[in-house]
């Protein structure tokens, strides 16, 4: 007689497309289920760890599908022992298992009760070990100590050692970590009596650039063990807002009114390259392929603008909320945040064909400031009054997390270096740090 183990194992295996995704799942299943304390890829004789790991990572998942496929063998398992038929209803599910309890013994109610639990225990093995699944890794975010109560306002970390970083904002501040982040330094500058509001960072390898207001830039090729000020002409159209290190002695930058600007010398020299600055800009942001969004002052229109374009192309906004930041998404379409709480993201190809708006309840009323991609689906949205608002499935539906409520600061901004490591800038030197459980 077949076991009910094997029974969920069958059931399982079936799920599988390709009869090599079977074998690796039998595999895996047997090792996890066996309970020898040895279910590691590379302590099967059966499989190669390589092809373990491949099924474990390069292979998407279907949760949803696998979860109604799971509910639909479950009521077949009912109806055999109640010699009837049932359809399929998630909302019935529930009183079909109530049924189910009252008209059989005690030794069927078990079985299923194991089954049910076998199939969730294997399931659970391929969602809690596929990176690419569904269901995210639950993250937690620590709130870091600093030497400093100014507001926040950038980071970035160096190429050539990932957890050497430096965090900049108001008051002129520079702290300087060596751990990933996890502690930080005030690093001196010696510029003088100046107050100066130091509002983007980036590098290239040890090469780096910090912009600010008023007429600020400075430049390192060692880390930022040694910083140089770079003098800017009078004539600079607007404030510098945001510098992007491109190579060795290159760099663009940007200002708070959408003039571009690229050296090639270490910034003894720059070129234009737009004709024309859009005007007063509240948020600017540049793609890695070197794409430029403005959102204008007031937040009535907002300005893109791509290499080679030899000016800014304007853009209404969609409704009567104002916007307030913009960006560009992984697959190259657009995203939005709007007064009031309001989220949008263009549809794919386009930068002003728009999906429907989204208003997450838990963000209601409040303004959202950011958006970072961790990956192609889990996507954060930092506002005021602590709000941290988080996607599991790419942008479609949200979660609050409420835990954070208690920091009592504005999240400016979040960034993620890498898809394991994340910050949060926000008010009065206040940084978390994001890890996983």
């Amino acid at each position: 007689m077949e076991t009910i183990v094997e029974y969920a194992r069958g059931l399982v295996y079936s799920l599988m497309p390709s009869t090599y995704q079977k074998a690796s799942l039998k595999v895996m299943l047997g090792m996890f289920l066996e309970a020898q304390g040895h279910p590691l890829p590379q302590h099967t004789e059966l499989k190669s760890a390589s092809a373990l790991s491949r099924f474990l990572n390069h292979y998407e998942w279907s949760t949803r599908g696998m979860i109604r496929a799971t509910r639909q063998a479950i009521l077949q398992h009912i109806s055999q022992q109640l010699h009837c038929k049932l359809e399929f209803d998630e909302h019935s599910f529930g009183i079909y298992l109530g049924i189910f309890r009252n008209s059989v013994n005690r030794k069927f109610w078990r079985a299923s009760i194991a089954l049910v639990l076998s199939v969730i225990l294997s399931f659970g093995l391929i969602l809690g070990l596929a990176p690419n699944s569904i269901a995210a890794e639950p993250a937690v975010w620590q709130k870091v100590e600093l030497p400093t109560k100014a507001n926040l306002l950038d980071i970035g970390f160096t190429g050539t050692n990932p957890n050497h970083g430096w965090l900049i904002g108001t008051e002129s501040t520079l702290l300087e970590t060596n751990d990933g982040g996890k502690t930080w330094a005030t690093h001196q500058l010696g510029l003088g009596e100046g107050n100066y509001r130091f509002v983007s960072i980036n590098f290239n390898g040890n090469e780096g650039w910090i912009a600010g207001k008023p007429s600020l830039l400075l430049h390192t090729e060692d880390g930022g063990q040694s910083w140089t000020r770079i003098g800017l002409s009078s004539k600079l159209p607007g404030e510098p807002t945001l510098v992007k290190a491109l190579g060795s002695h290159s760099a663009e930058l940007a200002t708070d009114v959408g003039a571009i600007y690229r050296t090639q010398d270490n910034g003894q020299n720059w070129k234009a390259l737009v004709t024309q600055a859009v005007g007063a800009v509240r948020n600017l942001y540049r793609d890695r392929d070197g794409r430029y969004i403005a959102v204008s002052a007031k937040g009535n229109f907002y300005s893109t603008w791509s290499p080679g374009d030899a000016a800014w192309l304007q853009h209404n906004r969609n409704s009567s909320r104002r916007v307030q930041n913009m960006g560009y998404t992984p697959d190259g379409r657009t995203w939005m945040l709007n007064r009031g709480g309001r989220l949008q993201f263009s549809e794919v190809g386009t930068v002003d064909a728009w999906e429907k708006p989204q208003n997450p309840k838990s963000a209601e009323g409040i303004g959202l400031l950011d958006l970072s991609y961790q990956d192609a689906e889990n996507v954060w949205v930092t506002g005021g009054s602590s709000t941290l608002l988080h996607s599991t499935d790419g942008g479609k539906n949200w979660v609050r997390e409420e835990n954070l409520d208690a920091v009592g600061a504005n999240f400016y901004s979040v960034d993620f270096v890498s898809q394991d490591r994340g910050f949060i800038l926000g008010q009065t030197g206040t940084l978390l740090a994001y890890s996983k459980r």
